[in-house]
């Protein structure tokens, strides 16, 4: 909570200063006319080089034109120039975008002109089609929005898409609305807030750019003032007058920064992850799916985990990283591990299947699939149970898939490997998991590539690829870190129906105790590399015992609720090597005693047996 409010304000000073700044620099150029007396095309060559002074504010050039006053000119220009590529660029790009994403007749020509003309930097581009057009504001007007479309049309497609994937957009499409109510109804609202950010991003670039092209003499030609130009004029008297290029140059950073600023504000004060609708936290926890069902046999532990220890090395020293973690997950059981980052949740689960750096390996303990210690197990064998028994999806979906090759070659790749189908059944299987997924389009979707896909699509892609083989367990490694609220419901949502049709087991790591809750029947609370308490998800989220299991929930319940101020818990999560000698916690608990700070708690039982608690408090 403490880093929710951190991010909040300092995305509000973002735009805040960036607005400020550019309001000075508006105020100047608009002051500046009124009070300046000199004509910035009139030379005088008998006060040329004149240093700045009272009259010559900020001196005058190498033909003695007033320096001041052809800044005041070029700021003017340069907002025209950058706020017309911005706005040409922005219609383009998102006509563009929407029809490459809407209409999939369209899509394979619109991306591959935008391919092409990214494969230019930005900049060179610009260069070699003012060059071919000729120097003039309307001729690098045009050069600069050809130059950054692309780049503009690349979001609008992949906001577009994420949106085209949602139930209201396809509730809409049954109901018989017309493409255009839809575009102009549920797709361009949902995609403002990057369409935005990024031409706040042009705007600054292309002042910039047009900086560097009258620079570089194919911009706005001698004797209009430009900022780039007085820069040029002004690098061949350097060392006897650098006011002539460094009142321009402080200005184009100024200006770019000004805008820098208020865009990486917005994008953070527009981001959907920081708007939670109003609800009630424990209410809108529903149990998981078959939780409260009687099952017909027997559950039987399918990964037990019994005092593991992970521990990283260096040339010099060994540092704990879990001490000590003990926990099972049973046959069609939900387990989920939740925890602040740094607390030790996911080198626990990477310390299942051996995905740890190599300095990162298991010190004590044992990790048993049914009868199989896995932690004993060579490469080779570990791998005949990777994909087919046990199945793992990561935190980040981009980077969880190969960029080179495509979704159906990743996704037949463990098909082929452990079940051995025909290439005929392998593709029939692939179309069957990008259904199960909520895929719309699988055929299309095999063919693509990862970046040509949402963050959505590639994240139920890794769930596609992580129950390819029809794995007894699945596990999630915050499996919703990376997605908008939007998209994280939708995942979850597919995750729920899976482990219920598939009679799989899952194991869930997360900070996010609705994740947590809303999936698993079981909770295990991480801190500081060990477990702190573990029990059923109604006695965790009803009758939590450890004091920082109470402040997760309290936090969730906060969040979910809309409250303006969120409560802090102020502190961080102790560093592994540590040398903390009582509990974990306490610096950070308003309940810890002398004891708490001398002596390291055990985990007890709890008095109804059900579950276990690491508190002096509770003894």
């Amino acid at each position: 909570m403490h880093t929710i409010l951190k991010i909040r304000e300092k995305t509000n000073a973002y735009i805040f200063t960036g607005t400020v700044l550019l309001a000075i620099v508006f105020m100047f150029s608009t002051i500046g006319s009124l009070v300046s007396a000199f004509d910035p095309l009139l030379t005088a060559p008998a006060i040329r080089l004149t240093a700045p002074g009272t009259v010559h504010w900020m001196g005058t050039d190498d033909v003695g034109r007033d320096v001041f006053t052809r800044v005041i000119c070029g700021i003017r220009m340069s907002m025209i120039i950058g706020f017309a590529v911005a706005l040409i660029s922005g219609l383009v790009g998102t006509l563009a975008g929407v029809s490459a994403a809407y209409y999939p007749v369209t899509s394979k020509v619109i991306m591959r002109i935008v391919d092409s003309i990214m494969a230019f930097p930005t900049i060179i581009l610009a260069i070699i089609l003012a060059g071919i057009m000729g120097a003039g504001m309307r001729n690098i007007i045009i050069a600069l929005s050809i130059s950054y479309f692309p780049m503009i049309a690349r979001v609008v497609r992949n906001a577009t898409a994420e949106v085209l994937a949602t139930e209201y957009v396809e509730s809409a499409e049954v109901l018989g609305k017309s493409n255009t109510y839809i575009i102009f109804r549920y797709i361009l609202p949902n995609i403002a807030s990057p369409l935005i950010v990024q031409m706040t991003y042009t705007f600054a670039m292309a002042i910039l750019n047009e900086s560097i092209l009258s620079f570089l003499g194919v911009g706005i030609q001698i004797p209009t003032p430009s900022l780039g130009g007085m820069a040029s004029d002004g690098r061949n008297y350097i060392s006897i007058a650098p006011w002539i290029i460094g009142f321009p140059g402080l200005v184009i950073s100024w200006i770019v920064l000004s805008l820098d600023l208020l865009g990486d504000g917005l994008r953070e004060i527009m981001d959907p992850k920081g708007r939670v609708a109003p609800t009630d936290f424990q209410k809108n926890v529903a149990p998981p799916q078959g939780a409260d069902k009687t099952r017909d046999i027997e559950m039987q532990d399918l990964l037990r985990i019994e005092n593991l220890t992970v521990v990283a090395a260096d040339e010099k020293h060994t540092t704990k990283i879990v001490s000590e973690i003990s926990l099972a997950v049973r046959n069609g059981e939900t387990m989920g591990i939740i925890g602040e980052s740094g607390c030790g949740k996911s080198i626990t689960a990477m310390s299942i299947l051996k995905l740890t750096e190599p300095n990162i390996y298991i010190d004590k303990g044992h990790i048993d699939w049914g009868n199989i210690c896995l932690s004993e197990l060579s490469e080779s064998s570990l791998r005949k149970i990777c994909g087919k028994e046990i199945g793992m999806i990561f935190q980040e979906p981009m980077t969880s898939l190969n960029p080179v090759f495509t979704i159906k070659q990743q996704l037949s790749a463990p098909i082929r490997l452990h079940l051995g189908l025909s290439k005929t059944g392998i593709h029939q299987r692939c179309i069957r998991l990008m259904q199960d997924v909520g895929i719309k389009d699988p055929e299309k979707t095999l063919k693509s590539y990862p970046h040509e896909l949402s963050g959505g699509m590639c994240q139920r892609v890794a769930i596609a690829i992580a129950i390819s083989c029809d794995p007894q367990l699945l596990i999630a490694d915050e499996p919703t870190t990376a997605l908008d609220v939007t998209i994280q419901a939708q995942i979850l949502g597919i995750l729920k129906k899976l482990i219920h049709t598939n009679h799989m087991a899952l194991l869930i790591i997360s900070h996010d105790m609705g994740v947590i809750a809303s999936l698993s029947e079981n909770i295990t609370v991480m801190y500081g590399g060990e477990i702190v308490e573990q029990d059923t998800r109604d006695n965790i989220i009803e009758q939590a015992s450890h004091p920082y299991t109470k402040k997760l929930i309290g936090a969730a319940e906060e969040l979910y609720d809309g409250t303006d101020e969120l409560t802090l818990v102020r502190g961080n999560v102790p560093l592994p090597g540590d040398n903390i000698i009582g509990c974990k916690f306490a610096p950070r608990c308003t309940l810890s005693t002398q004891k708490c700070h001398t002596e390291h708690p055990p985990l007890t039982q709890k008095e109804d047996g059900a579950g276990t608690v690491r508190c002096w408090n509770y003894l």
